[in-house]
């Protein structure tokens, strides 16, 4: 395995699957938790369970208590691809108590637009019938992640945006595992939060937090946090402020439409 191992610093969500308890960050472990004394009961590794190494820390839950989630297999005998994967709620048996993740469920693959850059993600949006995926230009260097433990590199330093590029958002049909035929794409951007996702009369609408840049992220490295704050504020001034954006993708589109023509026939939005 090329990629180095991960440490377990899982600091950003918790996260149920079944009746098991995790605490989260990106990668491909997660500590298991107790959730009444919230003691550490184990660390899990993903890997033995569907093959991934990374993953994000903020699944989606559907009304019957299923968890949707999605992850990054960097090597695979069917190449590089994001995974979105899904573990039924009804898991845990009280009797005989095995892990819930034994039962985890791929939905769908997405390769990577480029074998060697695959996109960064920090979420992804869920509505009743879809997922929700935007593969942005702020990627993720696979040959400076392999090597950036003897380089002495840290994660953030494997990152790096495209502004060139665009952002392409996909779109699977959470039942099929199929991806709608339309492809659709924009700017681009940098994206870590989803807002809210839903469908409408034909449409998947959703929000995002979104950037023109990634010089946020550059922000949070420890020599800038040490500074003073008013030094800190100044050396700032300037950095990408966050949008509320709001995307309409129409999923009847017909070949014969004209060049030019909006295809989004909501009447409530302009995006």
């Amino acid at each position: 395995n090329i990629i180095p191992d991960f440490t377990d610093n899982n600091l950003i969500n918790i996260i149920r699957y079944g009746e098991d308890y995790y605490a989260s960050s990106e990668i491909n472990y997660i500590n298991k938790i107790d959730p009444e004394t919230l003691e550490t009961v184990g660390r899990v590794n993903y890997r033995n369970h569907i093959a991934l190494n990374l993953a994000t820390a903020h699944p989606h839950y559907d009304q019957e208590g299923n968890t949707y989630n999605m992850g990054t297999a960097i090597m695979g005998l069917s190449g590089p691809k994001y995974i979105i994967f899904k573990v039924p709620a009804s898991t845990t048996d009280k009797e005989n108590p095995k892990l819930a993740l034994r039962k985890v469920q791929q939905v769908c693959s997405i390769p990577f637009r480029s074998a060697l850059f695959p996109g960064y993600y920090h979420s992804f949006g869920m509505t009743e019938n879809y997922i929700v995926f935007v593969e942005q230009p702020f990627k993720l260097d696979i040959v400076k992640l392999a090597t950036a433990y003897f380089r002495g590199l840290n994660w953030g330093n494997c990152l790096k945006f495209d502004e060139n590029d665009i952002t392409v958002f996909h779109v699977i049909n959470k039942k099929t595992g199929k991806r709608v035929s339309t492809r659709f794409y924009g700017d681009a951007l940098v994206v870590f939060h989803h807002i809210n996702a839903y469908e409408d009369d034909g449409h998947v609408v959703f929000d995002l937090i979104s950037y023109k840049d990634s010089n946020l992220y550059n922000m949070f490295y420890l020599h800038n946090m040490k500074q003073e704050t008013n030094n800190f504020i100044e050396k700032n001034k300037d950095f990408s402020l966050p949008v509320c954006q709001r995307f309409v993708l129409p999923l009847d589109v017909q070949k014969e439409s004209p060049r030019g023509t909006n295809l989004v026939t909501l009447k409530d939005t302009t995006a």
